[in-house]
């Protein structure tokens, strides 16, 4: 697979899971603020998974089905 679309993949990836959040965090607090927000945002996003986790994921993320690690 191009460098290229590996890229284009990982950053449609991470916005959609971003993306995803946001909506389902503005369901469960509809009246939250924009501080409030922003700090669920960084507990969400701020390295909960480990290095491993994320490289697993990452490897998800760019291989093919017909790929092996």
């Amino acid at each position: 697979m191009d460098d290229n679309i590996k890229k284009a993949t990982l950053v449609s990836t991470l916005q959609d899971r971003a993306l995803t959040w946001y909506i389902k965090h503005l369901n469960d607090h509809p009246n939250a603020g924009i501080a409030e927000i922003q700090n669920a945002l960084n507990r969400e996003f701020s390295g909960s998974i480990s290095e491993t986790q994320m490289i697993i994921r990452f490897k998800e993320i760019i291989m093919l089905p017909s790929e092996t690690a």
